[in-house]
């Protein structure tokens, strides 16, 4: 998610545009490659360092490992550095003589407030084939229609079930209800990141959509799809009492992990403590509501190249080298799922069952708006959920209260501009 910090680190950033070296998406010569796809490695620039960034933190040794034979192959160096410090520092050294050439390994929430600040390249045509991923990674990293940054793993989110408690995955959410009175169920249930798949099953959504293009004066928080999504969520707490009002995403966890609870709604992220624990448990794709698939967030972790780079041809080249070598890898140590099709067909990975259902669900979400205005709505949603569950509020209320809330995030955000 995208912080309110980053969001004025990125102000501060658009105002000094022009220092250092040019910030200007499109080059020629060593900066680009004119037809739009990388140089052969022959004709790449040799002797250079490119300068590399990644977020991935467990996966930053084998990034580095891939990164060095990239690097003898071209003939080049590579300076591979795991960023700890917020996602700001990028707006704040994109222009400087620290800042990198190339991002790999970064949650795309980040890049439409990047591309809205002139901090990124713009992909040139013929760098990928966008058929080669899976749709909602690609639609992830467009900014207006445009693409500014390389899918690299997707993550969603599914149903976890223990085992020892219930033999197969519902089919459906009543059939989940019914189970889930005698044997349990949870999740992080205030955070929209896991509401956002209940708000968009009926018809509700953030902003309007129309052709990769976000109107941000159409919010459907409000409306009866996004209530309806609402309302099941807190039936989840007040009247099945499935969790309490303050249930927090590490007790859902822990209680699914140490057997308390047979459902759960999580993450790639959540298997491996799960696997050493030692907990008997299977993966399938959400349950359908009313005949509908839940329509998921799908996160995506990206590469961009910075727009201030003097290593252009190099940058992308690096980016589509480890596209193609690093993938299975990043899977091996990470669980990173990777965004391109065929790599989803080795397999380590379609014959792992877990992450085939992560795949499936995937297939059914989509990512969040990818304009810098969605950092506003995280929240305000969250925060009425909880008054809706703690029976503060209800429902229609709460509805309300995340529409001008959004509203007024986004003016104080424009006013910032």
């Amino acid at each position: 998610m995208i912080s309110s910090v980053l969001v004025a680190a990125l102000t501060v950033s658009m105002s000094v545009v022009g220092t250092g070296c040019s910030n200007k998406n499109s080059g020629t010569g060593n900066n680009a490659a004119s037809n739009g796809s990388t140089a052969a490695s022959s004709q790449l620039p040799k002797g250079r360092t490119l300068h590399v960034w990644t977020y991935m933190e467990t996966e930053a040794p084998t990034l580095k490992e891939y990164a060095d034979k990239w690097a003898k192959k071209t003939g080049n160096n590579v300076s591979l550095i795991y960023q700890k410090s917020s996602m700001q520092q990028f707006a704040q050294a994109a222009h400087s003589s620290s800042g990198p050439d190339v991002v790999y390994g970064i949650p795309n929430d980040n890049v439409a407030t990047f591309a809205t600040a002139d901090l990124v390249k713009e992909v040139p045509s013929g760098i990928i084939n966008e058929g080669d991923y899976t749709p909602a990674s690609v639609k992830a990293c467009k900014v207006n229609g445009k693409l500014y940054s390389i899918p690299i793993a997707i993550e969603s989110i599914a149903l976890f079930y223990n085992t020892d408690k219930v033999k197969d995955a519902p089919a459906t959410f009543d059939g989940l209800i019914s189970n889930a009175k005698n044997s349990g169920f949870m999740f992080d249930i205030s955070n929209f990141y896991y509401a956002y798949g209940f708000v968009r099953a009926n018809g509700g959504y953030v902003f309007k959509e129309n052709n990769g293009q976000y109107d941000v004066k159409d919010i459907g928080l409000g409306n009866d799809g996004a209530k309806k999504g609402y309302s099941l969520l807190n039936d989840f707490v007040n009247k099945y009492h499935f969790m309490p009002a303050d249930i927090t995403g590490d007790v859902a966890k822990s209680n699914f992990q140490s057997g308390k609870i047979a459902y759960y709604i999580g993450g790639p992220w959540d298997v491996e403590s799960f696997k050493s624990a030692g907990t008997h448990f299977k993966i399938a794709s959400l349950p359908t509501w009313n005949g509908n698939h839940l329509k998921t967030v799908v996160g995506t972790q990206v590469a961009f190249v910075n727009a201030s780079t003097k290593n252009e041809s190099l940058a992308w080249d690096f980016i589509k080298y480890m596209g193609d070598e690093c993938a299975l890898p990043l899977y091996k140590v990470g669980s990173r799922i990777p965004a391109k099709l065929t790599m989803q067909q080795k397999p380590e990975i379609k014959n792992d069952p877990n992450t085939e259902a992560f795949i499936e669900q995937a297939s059914y979400g989509e990512p969040m708006p990818t304009i810098p205005e969605i950092s506003q709505v995280w929240a305000p949603a969250q925060n009425s959920l909880k008054l809706v569950f703690t029976n503060k509020i209800n429902v229609d209320k709460a509805a309300s209260n995340i529409v001008t809330q959004l509203k007024q995030g986004i003016t104080t955000m424009d006013a910032g501009k």
